[in-house]
């Protein structure tokens, strides 16, 4: 390769790198926002419409202190954004090898470009959120100079934020000169990574990204019921389950969101809250049989039980008993908040949607 030629690709790696890191998000985001995700997304979003219309002039005060819902729902809103966009180097490890001797080529070239990259992302994400907040904001009654100083102060902590990386990135205590604080930012720049993954690992399989297990003490008690003599492929995939942190935290957040989302259409037609409910055990099934491909990669499952179908079988009935509970929460809630006929007909939805996962499941065998 000549010299000309290294040149080229060294000047437009920060291009390159973005560019293969927009594909890979890409992809994943497909994989995300897949049909069954979106029927979701817009029974979640139609759900959230008419408890704002319900809620829509209200003051919601709190506890007779002067603040409303509105008020501390706006700051937590803002909160959520101001801790999207950071500034992406795009660094990696082998780079403090490779292109150690680049650091004025790093300073003046590649870092400027990720910083105004970032600044650009950050800012933009901003707005999205000070759009998106702006039905909140007129519940709240400020006036249009006080939303301009809102916006004006996001994007202001928006800046200062990713400026500090900025500067962290380039400032080594020990050399007069910027150049590049190769701990900080390798360091930075694999948090970064590691979040993004983290967030894709919820809903696809990730190369390289492990699968986090988290033991969670205070379930041992119900786990002591789960018994290993009657069914032990059954009582393992009910450990897996509850014991791997990005599928459990994953539908425990769904079903408080479905929780929250049922109270606000408490007062709608009873189907409304069938449909929420069916939604949630469509999408948490989907979420819970990747923990068996993952299984399906130790040996000792292997072991335990060598047949195929019955391991699909097992691990079926640990996603059923798992999944009825959820179900029977739900439908408690709904009978509390809408009465007897509206949590009737989510249970009957519930029981019809278990039907269908287990003929699903039966018919892959």
């Amino acid at each position: 390769m000549s010299s000309k030629k290294q040149k080229i690709q060294l000047s437009n790696l920060y291009e390159i790198r973005s560019e293969q890191k927009q594909i890979e998000t890409t992809r994943y985001m497909k994989l995300l926002f897949n049909d069954h995700f979106l029927v979701f997304l817009m029974i979640a979003f139609g759900a959230l419409v008419l408890a704002y219309r319900n809620l829509q002039g209200q003051p919601l005060t709190l506890f007779g202190t002067g603040v409303t819902a509105w008020q501390v729902l706006a700051v937590v809103w803002f909160a959520m954004g101001l801790f999207l966009g950071h500034l992406q180097t795009n660094l990696k490890a082998a780079d403090r090898i490779f292109i150690l001797g680049a650091d004025q080529y790093l300073i003046k070239n590649y870092l400027p470009k990720a910083y105004h990259r970032s600044l650009f992302v950050g800012m933009g994400i901003q707005l999205v959120f000070f759009v998106l907040a702006l039905p909140i904001l007129k519940e709240t009654g400020l006036k249009s100079i006080w939303l301009v100083v809102i916006l004006f102060l996001l994007l202001a902590m928006k800046y200062g934020h990713i400026r500090y990386e900025y500067n962290q990135v380039r400032f080594n205590q020990y050399k007069q000169e910027p150049t590049v604080n190769w701990d900080w930012a390798i360091n930075q720049a694999e948090q970064m990574n590691n979040r993004r993954y983290r967030f894709f690992a919820l809903f696809a399989q990730v190369p390289g990204q492990g699968v986090v297990i988290k033991r969670r003490a205070y379930l041992d008690s119900l786990l002591k019921q789960v018994s290993f003599s009657k069914s032990p492929m059954k009582a393992l995939a009910i450990r897996q389950m509850i014991r791997n942190q990005s599928a459990l935290n994953l539908i425990v957040r769904q079903f408080l969101l479905v929780a929250v989302l049922l109270y606000t259409i408490r007062n709608q037609a009873w189907y409304l809250q069938a449909a929420l409910m069916v939604a949630f055990l469509y999408i948490a099934n989907r979420q819970l049989w990747p923990v068996f491909d993952q299984s399906e990669r130790v040996l000792w499952n292997n072991l335990l039980s060598p047949n195929l179908a019955d391991r699909r079988k097992s691990f079926n009935g640990a996603v059923q008993t798992f999944l009825m509970s959820f179900a029977i929460l739900l439908v408690a809630l709904i009978t509390i908040f809408s009465g007897i006929q509206a949590g009737g007909a989510s249970l009957l939805a519930s029981l019809l949607m278990l039907l269908i996962f287990q003929s699903q499941t039966t018919s892959k065998k």
